[in-house]
């Protein structure tokens, strides 16, 4: 359902330093947003630079160096130049659009493919749709995408391009073919021809699945285990270890491990099943990490419980910097499963493979390794997780984007940015 206007006040503001979780909030009273950082500036720490756009509870105070948008998504803004301006946008840019539909703009028509300037460009989910997602909202703006139809296309190539020559160069750097099968899981997804992406690779078929029951003796160090799939490598920390056959940490740092085997797509979900915690603390918690491009950087997005029971928090890491991207209502209970599924710039959260939310962050469109994090709420606490399961969606023949998009009666009502056409979800 569209959100009543009045129910939240939008705006363009930036991110807050918040120096005991050691990393970037978005302003008080946020209930749902979008980063419109720089890879860049997302990891910078303490130095403020760049904006998001957030949906703010109207009884918060206006947050500090925002641009007010208004209190309807469907609205023209109060100040459109101070908007262009804020964004780095020439003046009109943004002339007759809508809240939700100039952002949509920011995230397409003016985004930058390789998020060195202004924010990355959106890229499509698996349904073939370039969609904004917002907590407290669902979808709230969806256009529907075909590869060489749609004016995004160029953008959403560059992009693809530019970071398919990052992992072929660092593949076989590694004496490593991996990336033979990532161009197949493009060409799937895309229905594109290969040769657009590379014309030298001949693609190879897809590694679709990662598993570990954490089944071991007690007191082993989770990178000398070896599990269903492989190895896993810490690359935050070295808490992680086996007890009873669990993943287990305990103290008060911030941990994260990677599998050592990758997944062939971007598009992808990894989940674990919550066992337990002792102690209390807000931040204490643990759970499953996706996108992480290298299994050595400290970069990716997590979701994880908090140790105060009353929420879950999403993080997006930059270069070890870690930015709390919202908070989601839910107490968990032991034996929920906790599923992060990933798709173009979407985000959608589970428990027990019911979706309890969704988001949209456009920093990382690539990233095919995944994961778990944990921190600490005080130097006895301890966590467990247990049957770690990673999967990129390639069971199926065909391309997913353009399978669905036949389904849905080819692109029938396409509107497409360069008419500024009305997509808007309701």
């Amino acid at each position: 359902m569209p959100v009543v206007k009045g129910t939240y006040k939008y705006w363009l503001a930036p991110h807050v330093w918040d120096v005991i979780y050691g990393g970037w909030v978005r302003p008080v009273g946020t209930v749902g947003g979008v980063d419109l950082r720089t890879e860049r500036q997302c990891g910078l720490r303490e130095t403020v630079e760049g904006l998001a756009f957030v949906a703010i509870d109207p009884a918060a105070p206006a947050p500090k160096g925002g641009v007010y948008l208004g209190d309807d998504l469907n609205a023209e803004p109060p100040d459109r130049i101070a908007a262009e301006q804020a964004l780095g946008l020439s003046s009109g840019d943004l002339a007759g659009l809508t809240v939700i539909v100039g952002g949509f703009a920011v995230l397409t028509e003016y985004s930058d493919p390789q998020g060195l300037t202004r924010v990355r460009s959106l890229t499509p989910n698996r349904e073939g749709e370039l969609a904004i997602k917002i907590q407290g909202h669902s979808t709230v703006y969806k256009e529907k995408f075909q590869w060489g139809v749609h004016p995004h296309t160029a953008k959403v190539l560059s992009l693809l391009r530019s970071e398919f020559a990052i992992e072929k160069a660092r593949d076989i750097s590694n004496d490593s073919d991996h990336y033979k099968r990532s161009l197949t899981a493009l060409v799937d997804k895309y229905g594109l021809d290969s040769k657009e992406i590379d014309t030298t690779v001949s693609p190879l078929s897809r590694l679709t699945t990662i598993t570990d029951s954490f089944t071991d003796s007690d007191a082993v160090s989770l990178d000398a285990h070896t599990g269903e799939d492989g190895t896993w490598i810490e690359i935050l920390g070295t808490a992680w270890q086996i007890n009873t056959n669990n993943a287990f940490r305990i103290g008060n740092s911030s941990d994260m491990a990677i599998h050592e085997d990758i997944l062939s797509d971007d598009a992808h979900f990894a989940e674990v099943e919550w066992l337990d915690h002792s102690g209390a603390g807000a931040a204490a918690g643990e759970g499953p990490v996706v996108r992480n491009p290298d299994k050595s950087t400290v970069q990716g997005y997590s979701w994880r419980n908090r140790g105060n029971q009353v929420n879950t928090i999403f993080e997006k890491w930059t270069a070890g910097t870690p930015t709390d991207l919202g908070q989601i209502a839910y107490s968990l209970s032991a034996n929920e499963v906790m599923k992060l599924d990933v798709s173009g710039g979407n985000f959608e959260f589970f428990i027990d493979d019911v979706s309890k939310a969704t988001d949209t962050d456009s920093t990382f469109a690539t990233g095919k390794y995944v994961g778990i994090y944990g921190q600490g709420g005080g130097g006895g606490q301890y966590s467990r997780i247990d049957n770690f399961f990673a999967d990129d969606g390639a069971a199926g023949g065909g391309g997913r984007i353009m399978s669905s998009l036949a389904a849905a009666g080819g692109l029938a009502g396409f509107g497409g940015i360069a008419g500024k056409g009305g997509g808007l979800a309701g």
